[in-house]
């Protein structure tokens, strides 16, 4: 049975006005070239979204969206005009999620007023580096080794923390990240008694058993009068550590990291200031 060509998703009339819009663009010629071709101004659509439309930017696509907002996303494109209560229920998704940033703005606000007793910790697991870093065609198909990087941000006095540690020595779930936790509260990079911190709602490594003990420990043991944990929706968030990880990577790409030891070198030279990043080796 012979098999039938699919039919075309875009009709005459779409490919009629597409053609139409592009002929409506001025051209220009090059001046080096005598070949027959034509060439748009590359101000032309720049000049025209900085002037009439301010606030429109371009952005590459993010490779760390929410899981729940892909799902909806896919039902609302395959079910077309049958998807309102996927596209009420994404809304719904959304507003939640700037609801806990929102909250999450303020709670620092609230830490950074001179009579505070408010202290706000922000924490993520920067992706997983490996070394050695090397380009030819024999590395994609060996083991590298594994490196981690945790990163505790206090808002309050604008310190972060990183964790670094190698997948030889432990790995990257809630009794690691428990441990990273205890270590740098107890480093005292903030004096103040009361804590709330904002953190990813990933499970296995920040909505576990360990990291309550660890509260209740430094909770009854004296170190602190409160801790609070909140959490921010998976995908949606983006936090100061985010920026630091950004920062780490740039600085990455220009140096190509061998052994560990050049990853931690590029940990401290990726800060602006100083007194920013507080390097810590937790295993």
């Amino acid at each position: 049975m012979r098999t039938r060509t699919a039919p075309s998703k875009f009709t005459k009339n779409d490919r009629r006005l597409v053609k139409e819009h592009v002929n409506s663009i001025p051209r220009e010629k090059s001046h080096y070239s005598r070949e027959k071709k034509e060439y748009m101004s590359p101000d032309f659509y720049r000049r025209v979204l900085k002037e009439d439309s301010p606030n429109v930017s371009f952005r590459a696509p993010r490779s760390d969206i929410c899981r729940k907002c892909d799902l909806l996303n896919c039902e609302i494109k395959t079910r077309g005009e049958r998807s309102r209560a996927a596209t009420l229920e994404l809304e719904l998704h959304h507003r939640k999620a700037e609801a806990a940033t929102l909250l999450m703005k303020t709670d620092i606000a609230s830490s950074q007023m001179p009579d505070s007793i408010l202290s706000v910790l922000l924490m993520d697991l920067e992706q997983v580096m490996f070394v050695p870093t090397l380009t030819h065609s024999d590395m994609f198909y060996m083991s590298q080794l594994s490196c981690y990087n945790l990163s505790i941000n206090f808002e309050d006095n604008k310190r972060s923390c990183m964790c670094f540690w190698l997948e030889e020595l432990a790995g990257q779930g809630g009794n690691e990240i428990a441990s990273c936790l205890l270590r740098v509260l107890n480093m005292g990079i903030s004096h103040k008694r009361n804590i709330v911190a904002w953190i990813d709602n990933y499970t296995a490594q920040n909505k576990n058993r360990m990291i309550v003990f660890i509260y209740m420990f430094l909770v009854s043991s004296g170190h602190f009068d409160t801790i609070e944990h909140r959490f921010l929706f998976s995908g949606q968030s983006f936090l100061q550590c985010d920026r630091d990880f950004a920062l780490i990577e740039k600085i990455k790409r220009k140096c190509s990291p061998v052994i560990p030891e050049d990853l931690h070198h590029v940990i401290l030279s990726s800060t602006d200031t100083d007194s920013r990043f507080v390097p810590e080796k937790v295993f």
